[in-house]
């Protein structure tokens, strides 16, 4: 029972063969929202995620997600990095 009703499950299994063996999904049928997933790995752990109090459209501080580089750290570009020059792309 999700937040007083009975919820829907899903049941998700991967196209490939990897670590997660499948998943279930606990949908509202009220409101529509995934509520619940949880997760059957190969080695025999099972994960659970519980998602409560989703807000559409919270109002965050504009800097909420700026990294904020760590006093003494440098930064250091990793060759086929996201978002670094691949070698021999480098403009």
């Amino acid at each position: 029972s999700q937040h007083g009703h009975q919820g829907r499950r899903l049941h998700l299994v991967p196209r490939e063969a990897g670590e997660t063996l499948d998943a279930w999904l606990w949908i509202d049928p009220v409101d529509h929202l995934v509520r619940r997933v949880r997760l059957y790995s190969r080695n025999g752990v099972q994960r659970t995620v519980q998602l409560e109090d989703i807000e559409f459209e919270p109002r965050l501080p504009s800097d909420y997600f700026e990294f904020q580089l760590p006093a003494g750290a440098r930064v250091i570009d990793a060759p086929g990095a996201r978002g670094a020059a691949a070698p021999g792309n480098e403009s």
